[in-house]
């Protein structure tokens, strides 16, 4: 009778630590779909939102940095949602957004431009196009700045830049008061090449205007996957 009972109470805990398995193991899914609502729940806001921004851009007179700001926009959506870095964010299955854009090249230097290298007609057919431009002269710009020339070490470039000829005048004079015109004339080089690459950089970003876009949406959903820009 006693080992009956003894069998029975056994049986009884096991049956317990069996209910509350299931119970631990019920509970801990339902958290997890809890979860994950909440997470397709915050991803679908933040992909409204995406919208709702990119809306902000379909409209004329559009300056060249809101185009190169929407170039970037669009650039990090293809990456992260619709495949184009697939390695490295996975792909979430939307269709990505084609971005082309058309600058007047009439008046661009070619010997010197770096934003427009490679783009003898104008067009830029992907906004990976355009943050890579953006990001060239970028680059361009701070490099040069930054460099040094030999014989006045303490200023850079774009100090140089910013100074008066008088300035420069004093800064390169001798010791024994004659002006190194030498000198003079490579600070004036260098700084005209500098102030170069800083007005190709001001007129992509503030002086260019484009037309309202041509706007393609998606038949099914709504959504836009194409725009394209024209200077004015």
């Amino acid at each position: 009778m006693e080992n009956a009972s003894r069998a029975l109470i056994i049986a009884g805990s096991v049956l317990i630590s069996l209910l509350v398995i299931a119970a631990l193991v019920f509970m801990f899914n339902q958290v997890s779909d809890l979860r994950q609502t909440q997470e397709d729940a915050s991803m679908e806001d933040k992909l409204q939102s995406f919208y709702a921004n990119l809306d902000t851009y379909i409209d004329g007179n559009k300056r060249g940095n809101d185009i190169l700001s929407l170039a970037n926009l669009i650039d990090d959506f293809n990456e992260r949602r619709a495949g184009q870095n697939e390695y490295k964010y996975g792909n979430e299955g939307y269709d990505p957004i084609t971005l082309n854009v058309h600058y007047d090249v009439s008046t661009v230097d070619w010997k010197t431009t770096v934003f427009f290298k490679g783009h003898d007609d104008g067009w830029f057919y992907s906004a990976k196009e355009l943050t890579k431009a953006k990001q060239d002269i970028d680059n361009a710009v701070d490099k040069k700045g930054k460099e040094k020339i030999e014989g006045i070490d303490d200023y850079t470039v774009q100090q140089l830049a910013s100074m008066r000829y008088q300035e420069l005048m004093v800064l390169t004079t001798k010791d024994n008061g004659e002006v190194d015109y030498e000198l003079l004339d490579t600070i004036q080089k260098v700084a005209e090449e500098y102030n170069i690459l800083v007005a190709e950089q001001k007129d992509v970003k503030n002086t260019i205007r484009f037309n309202e876009p041509q706007v393609t949406y998606d038949d099914v959903s709504g959504r836009v996957t194409k725009l394209v820009y024209e200077q004015k």
